[in-house]
């Protein structure tokens, strides 16, 4: 029996492990139901349970201990006494107004209250100022507005993310969770198991930090660390990450294609690792509407160059890649792509030999860009902040743009 072996069997006896696995294993409603890292899920069950006509038995118990911590956190807003007030006709919608995640108001303009829920997304195009704007304008005759901004870590609005970035008062899951504990009726019904099995999901997810766990774990780790390590450097599959970035790749190619900022790009139904697009610009420059004599990069439109979303470790780690191809061009494309090739206008860039075609110098990397993106640990697709991928793809490509129009000009100026 091998020593890895040996420490998998003391391991399934140990009484931490039988513990941990009963913790995790533990049957629960929100997992069944796959609410894990999903918004709008989580902003369902928050707005059911923040609703008093609801039928879990905390009438307005929630809201009005949750007006409570908000004004400890900015006593500023003026609202102490609607803790003490009858909340029990409050009307809450979600993401029926302006898209907002949770929107809670009385009928007599005492309160409205604007809860933006984040789990593993972030903040984009300005809506933290569009939601306030929408909820300054529709009930500017309310006497009490206030925002909240509910993250797994109750962080502040980054001041360049909001214009009112001090007016959205910061709440975690942490809280939440703490208010609810505290709510949680002591007979064991339906509400009770409920909110047990939220706050268990919670912890389960890490979206909200649980002491215990992380001490159990550390210490079956310190004990078992080569199991631990073997197990993951066998079980690691990638498919179904790669697959949703792929997707992601070509819906921001098709999206910048439709935008005309690209001429052409990869389609929707590519099988390749290498996702290609063009420009207009690129294409007069270097003939690309003019078949070359052998037609060559596979079954690709006509190909003096690519840019690429390339794989050249992963679509997990991509890199933004310009390459010319110089394979049976015409001398005139030649002329031009060694013109270009040999155009720095970024010293930081200086021209590389594709590193797969080294040898017969038919391919040169111009131009090679590293997104900081590195998802090469990430196991669930639900674990990949979109935005933020999507952010830093287009970032990227805009780059590569703006080193195209800088060469070009350069070429043109006959620098």
């Amino acid at each position: 029996m091998s020593s890895i072996a040996e420490q998998v069997m003391c391991m399934v006896t140990d009484p931490d492990f039988q513990d941990l696995n009963a913790r995790l294993h533990r049957p629960n409603f929100f997992t069944a139901t796959d609410m894990n890292h999903r918004e709008l899920h989580h902003s369902a069950f928050l707005a059911w349970l923040l609703n008093p006509s609801a039928p879990h038995g905390l009438q307005d118990s929630f809201i009005r201990m949750l007006l409570a911590l908000l004004f400890q956190k900015q006593p500023a807003g003026h609202f102490a006494s609607l803790v003490a007030d009858d909340l029990s006709a409050l009307t809450v919608t979600r993401e029926q107004e302006d898209n907002i995640d949770i929107l809670l108001r009385t009928e007599d303009a005492r309160m409205v209250l604007c809860i933006e829920n984040k789990v593993r997304s972030w903040l984009h195009d300005d809506q933290l100022d569009k939601y306030y704007s929408y909820v300054e304008q529709t009930y500017k005759d309310y006497h009490n507005r206030i925002y909240v901004f509910l993250t797994p870590s109750g962080c502040n609005v980054p001041k360049e993310e909001s214009v009112h970035a001090s007016r959205w008062i910061p709440l975690s899951y942490g809280e939440i969770i703490t208010i609810l504990n505290r709510l949680k009726p002591q007979d064991v019904n339906r509400t009770s198991l409920l909110i047990e099995d939220y706050a268990d999901l919670l912890r389960k997810e890490n979206i909200v930090a649980d002491e215990n766990l992380d001490k159990l774990t550390a210490k079956l780790y310190k004990k078992y660390a080569e199991v631990f390590e073997a197990v993951f450097a066998r079980s690691l599959d990638h498919t179904l990450v790669h697959d949703h970035l792929k997707r992601l790749y070509l819906n921001i190619l098709a999206e910048m294609k439709n935008n005309g900022a690209l001429s052409s790009c990869s389609p929707q139904d590519e099988d390749g690792e290498f996702l290609w697009f063009q420009t207009a610009a690129m294409d007069e420059y270097l003939r690309n509407d003019a078949p070359p004599k052998v037609h060559s990069w596979n079954d690709y439109p006509y190909s003096t160059y690519h840019y690429w979303i390339h794989s050249d470790i992963s679509l997990m780690e991509p890199k933004i890649i310009f390459e010319i191809g110089t394979r049976n061009q015409s001398e005139e494309i030649l002329t031009k792509a060694r013109r270009l090739r040999d155009c720095n206008t970024d010293e930081t860039c200086q021209p590389k030999k594709c590193k797969q075609c080294a040898s017969n110098k038919e391919y040169y990397w111009i131009y090679e860009f590293q997104p900081d993106i590195h998802e090469q640990n990430i196991l669930d697709p639900d674990d990949i902040n979109d935005e933020q991928v999507t952010e830093r793809i287009k970032e990227g490509i805009n780059n590569l743009l703006v080193y195209e129009h800088q060469a070009l000009e350069a070429l043109q100026s006959g620098k």
